[in-house]
């Protein structure tokens, strides 16, 4: 026996601004990154290797920001596709049920 299962309901505009939302934070997350560009003023100072493991880190910390900022905004934008396919499913659900008339 199978478990009765609830209607699904899906709330199409919250789910679109919570898209919207969260493809914007990415790109500015993005724009943020890349203004800041994340370059400490290192120096080399003789004997010690930190200048170069500074470097490093800087450029992992970068790749690592930029590639957040992706997927965040790419998960934004799969949100709101996801309420544009919902939507679209709905409204040809209505309309298959319009089409075959009253019982």
């Amino acid at each position: 026996m199978g478990h009765p299962t609830a209607p699904l309901s899906v709330d199409v505009p919250a789910l679109t601004a919570c898209g919207s939302g969260a493809a914007e934070a990415g790109e500015t997350l993005r724009a943020a990154a890349a203004a800041a560009a994340f370059r400490l003023a290192v120096t080399e100072q003789p004997g010690w290797s930190s200048a170069t493991a500074i470097r490093a880190a800087e450029s992992l910390w970068d790749t690592h920001v930029r590639a957040l900022a992706d997927e965040v905004r790419i998960f934004g934008e799969g949100l709101t596709a996801s309420a544009r396919e919902f939507q679209a499913a709905d409204r040809a659900s209505a309309d298959g049920i319009r089409a075959a008339g009253p019982r």
